[in-house]
């Protein structure tokens, strides 16, 4: 899914939802590939959003709020569509898969999410992998680059999940997997960063900055620069610097 901010704490705004058919490895591989066409694909619609966007976030996943004007499919449609065609039997998978299900306002008993079945090298017990990092580490050459230069595309996003996932079911590594995190850019800074997301509203740069530093014992090189919506109560987010790459 494609989720940009509302500004509401309570809700994310639904832009853009696709499920592809992973039930066969072979033919999930294949349309991976470059001349894939994306036969796989099951769902891919754009989804009129239920809330005002305060942030578009174009820059990630590449939609416009021009994309979506006369859009009519709704998140209620969505909903109507997952519930015919997947069964209790379904197995789901995603990266961060709580958040899609959050966004979709839709419970599944049955999920595999790769941001728990994989971690970080050198990270916490707790932290997350990126997915092109999974997908770097874990898929073949040729279909373990993801977003190569552009923005992100759902359904690329949940063919690599998929394909992760079946990596797993393929090795004897205990979970979670370790996979290293790879330097964002040739940016000397970028390697030194952590995106940081959802921040209460009361919570201003220099207590975000306190906060971090006393729950990693590592120290940021400035405080982090926040960005909010104009909504009042708004989640703020912003880039947190650290002093090295091993810090970050």
């Amino acid at each position: 899914c494609e989720d940009p901010a509302t500004g509401a704490r309570d809700s994310k705004a639904l832009v853009r939802v696709s499920l592809v058919d992973a039930s066969s490895q072979e033919a999930c591989e294949r349309a991976a590939r470059p001349d894939g066409a994306h036969a796989d694909v099951v769902l891919d619609t754009l989804v009129a959003p239920s809330l005002p966007i305060a942030d578009a976030v174009t820059r990630v996943h590449g939609i416009r709020e021009a994309d979506l004007e006369g859009v009519s499919f709704t998140r209620d449609h969505a909903q109507r569509a997952l519930r015919q065609i997947c069964c209790d039997r379904t197995i789901l998978v995603g990266h961060s898969i709580a958040n899609d299900l959050e966004a979709l306002r839709f419970c599944h008993p049955c999920v595999v999410d790769t941001a728990v079945a994989f971690g970080v090298e050198g990270g916490s017990a707790d932290a997350s992998p990126a997915l092109r990092d999974v997908a770097h580490a874990a898929l073949p050459e040729g279909i373990g680059e993801l977003h190569s230069g552009g923005a992100h595309d759902s359904r690329v996003d949940a063919r690599a999940a998929a394909l992760s996932a079946f990596a797993l079911r393929e090795s004897d590594v205990p979970l979670p997997r370790l996979v290293p995190r790879r330097p964002r850019g040739e940016d000397a800074a970028a390697a030194r960063s952590l995106f940081a997301h959802r921040v209460p509203a009361e919570i201003d740069a220099e207590a975000l900055r306190r906060a971090v530093e006393r729950v990693t014992g590592c120290s940021l090189a400035a405080a982090p620069d926040l960005a909010r919506p104009a909504a009042a109560g708004a989640y703020g987010k912003g880039a947190l610097v650290f002093k090295s790459p091993d810090h970050a």
